[in-house]
């Protein structure tokens, strides 16, 4: 109720039957140009994050994509994760599936 997702803290969660990491994100806003049309009423900062995953941090295996939302206020989490998607970790190579 009244809550700004401004106050939310985003993570990114890799998720395997043996591992589980978490890594901070960055806000990016995609592109989207201030002179564009609706721009001024866009909420900017939701639009979208990147992570930076040292892939020699990360054991082989296959992960679950994830994303964690963490409102501070509450305490609460939100975790959302599209298994369409899989990040394959192998000793020689880090890919998307």
């Amino acid at each position: 109720e009244g809550k700004s997702v401004h106050a939310l803290i985003k993570e990114i969660s890799l998720v395997s039957q043996d591992q589980r990491y978490v890594f901070p994100v960055e806000i990016k806003y995609h592109g989207l140009s201030e002179k564009e049309p609706g721009a001024e009423s866009v909420d900017r900062i939701t639009l979208g994050f990147s992570a930076l995953i040292a892939a020699d941090t990360i054991q082989p295996g296959k992960y679950r994509i994830g994303i964690i939302f963490h409102d501070p206020s509450t305490g609460l989490f939100y975790y959302w994760d599209k298994p369409a998607r899989y990040l394959i970790k192998t000793p020689n190579l880090l890919n998307l599936e």
